[in-house]
């Protein structure tokens, strides 16, 4: 689960002893996986997977002329949707080696990524804090500003202003139309000494804020 959609899921329970200590790069690789009794492969007219494996692999899916049959939660789900029913004959599941094993599936393919240096970065919990070490940190938080005009801008010009570096910043669906959290990562660590004066002056905007953790910027 990836830390939006956890957050998603706990929401106001995000456990306070959970803290990002660290990132980690892995190479991506995604292959076609079809129905062990589905149809030759010039047959295959739709693919099923996750938003961002589809995004990697749309070179493939533009030269096989598939059309995104449905986007599923994560690639393993693409792979049990495909398996679960035999409608699913003519569809195609984005996923990784791993999955053709877990659901009995063929693959037609490997390696179906456009680039081939395809990455995906993990966040790396633990119970225990990543404490200052002197060296470039990066900070997660999550926000929810008020529902008034221009309170993104002032919470973000809280950043800006102090000429901290915004390395990533993604809207958190709260489930009701037209409200969002936001997950936001800016360099330094929580315990510098001008970081807390910042969180203070966002939190007199925002309506929450949530520290995920403070970790090296260029790995543990």
């Amino acid at each position: 689960m990836d830390t939006i959609r956890a957050y998603q899921v706990y929401g106001a329970d995000w456990p306070n002893e959970l803290r990002i200590i660290g990132d980690l790069w892995l190479p991506i690789h995604h292959s076609a996986l079809v129905r062990k009794m589905g149809r030759k492969s010039k047959s295959f007219t739709r693919v099923f997977s996750h938003q961002q494996a589809l995004d990697q692999c749309r070179t493939y899916i533009g030269l096989q002329a598939l059309a995104v049959g449905g986007i599923t939660s994560s690639t393993a789900e693409a792979a049990r949707l495909v398996a679960s029913d035999a409608k699913y004959s003519d569809a195609i599941a984005i996923a990784s080696p791993f999955a053709s094993r877990m659901y009995r599936l063929r693959r037609i393919q490997d390696s179906i990524e456009t680039s081939y240096t395809n990455a995906t970065r993990f966040h790396l919990i633990s119970s225990y804090l990543c404490r200052n070490q002197m060296r470039p940190n990066r900070t997660a938080i999550i926000f929810s500003p008020p529902a008034a005009v221009g309170s993104l801008a002032r919470i973000i010009d809280c950043i800006s202003k102090r000429a901290f570096n915004i390395s990533s910043i993604h809207s958190i669906a709260s489930g009701v139309r037209g409200v969002y959290s936001f997950y936001c990562e800016f360099d330094y660590h929580s315990e510098d000494i001008f970081v807390p004066r910042l969180l203070q002056e966002m939190s007199n905007i925002a309506e929450k804020i949530t520290i995920l953790g403070s970790y090296p910027r260029n790995g543990l």
